[in-house]
C-alpha cells in the first residue's frame, strides 16, 4: 500500500504509518524474532500522532504535558517577606561584603528551612529568591569558602555590626 508523499516524509526507522478511513496515524514499532513462525513479528508501540498535510499532530496527552514544561513552582511567601523587610540589611551587606548575595541567601535559607549547608543550594533554586537575587553561588563548597573568608575579615564584620 502506497501512501501520499506528505505522509511518507514522516516515516522513519522504527515507525509505522497506519491508515484508518481517510486518516493517517504514526506509531513507534519494534520487531522480535518469532521462532515458531520463523520470521520477525512486528510489535506496535507508542502512538506518536496523526499525520495531516499540515504536519504531525501530537496526541492530546503529550500536547497538554508540553504546557507544563514551562511551569515552575517556587516557594514565594517567606522569600518575599524576608526580601521585603531586609532592605536596609541588604544595603549594609552590599557596602561591606562583596559576596552579599551569598550571605543573604544563606541566612534566609537557614532561617526558613533550618537546613544544613549541603541543602541550601536546593532550597535556593526552589525559592523565589532565585528570581529576585540572581547568580548567588550557594553550593556547599562555595559557602564553606565564603564563611572562611568572612571569618578572616574581622574589620568588615565589626564595621557591618556597627552600621
Amino acid at each position: 500500500m502506497t501512501h501520499p508523499d506528505w505522509v511518507l516524509k514522516f516515516k522513519q526507522k522504527g515507525t509505522l504509518i497506519m491508515k484508518r478511513g481517510d486518516l493517517y496515524y504514526l506509531y513507534k514499532v519494534t520487531s522480535k524474532w518469532n521462532p515458531r513462525k520463523k520470521r520477525a513479528q512486528l510489535k506496535t508501540g507508542e502512538y506518536l500522532g496523526r499525520i495531516t498535510p499540515d504536519g504531525l499532530i501530537e496526541p492530546k496527552t503529550r500536547r497538554i504535558m508540553h504546557r507544563y514544561d514551562r511551569v515552575s513552582v517556587k516557594e514565594y511567601g517567606s522569600s518575599f517577606l524576608l526580601n521585603h523587610i531586609s532592605g536596609d540589611l541588604i544595603s549594609a551587606l552590599k557596602l561591606y561584603f562583596p559576596e552579599w548575595k551569598e550571605i543573604f541567601v544563606f541566612v534566609c535559607m537557614r532561617l526558613v528551612h533550618v537546613s544544613p549547608m549541603k541543602n541550601v543550594d536546593f532550597h535556593y533554586r526552589t525559592s523565589f529568591l532565585s528570581e529576585t537575587i540572581k547568580d548567588a553561588h550557594v553550593s556547599p563548597d562555595a559557602l564553606g569558602d565564603m564563611l572562611r573568608e568572612i571569618g578572616m575579615d574581622r574589620k568588615a564584620m565589626t564595621d557591618f555590626m556597627k552600621s
